[in-house]
Formats: structure tokens, C-alpha cells, sequence
């Protein structure tokens, strides 16, 4: 899956990929590979923050 962030946010040329493999061990290993090309600092942290909160929450919520 694919996206770009074309509002909402102060962000210039927010593009994510989200791919999805499978795993040696069995199950799959989730990629979520975001860029933009400007942000502000305090954007650039929600960003990261708020990527990294999804990424736990899907987690968990695949392995219940």
C-alpha cells in the first residue's frame, strides 16, 4: 500500500509504502517506509511519533 500526505499537515512531498513479507519463522514482517521532502521540527517529530505508534498498535493488534 501507498500513500501521500496532501493535506492536513505542514508537510511538503509526504509519500509512505507499506509492504508486507513473509516471514522465515512463519507470520509476516511489516515494512512502513515514509519520506518528505520538508517538514518543520515539531512536524517531523508528530511524523516519527505518530508512525511509530501505528506500527506498535498494529502489531499488536495481528498478534492477538
Amino acid at each position: 500500500m501507498a500513500y501521500e500526505l496532501l493535506d492536513g499537515m505542514r508537510v511538503r512531498g509526504y509519500r509512505a509504502v507499506v509492504t508486507l513479507a513473509e516471514s522465515a519463522g512463519g507470520g509476516a514482517v511489516v515494512r512502513w517506509r515514509a519520506t518528505y521532502d520538508h517538514a518543520g521540527p515539531v512536524t517531523a517529530l508528530i511524523l516519527r511519533m505518530a508512525v511509530r505508534d501505528a506500527c506498535r498498535r498494529l502489531a499488536r493488534a495481528a498478534s492477538e
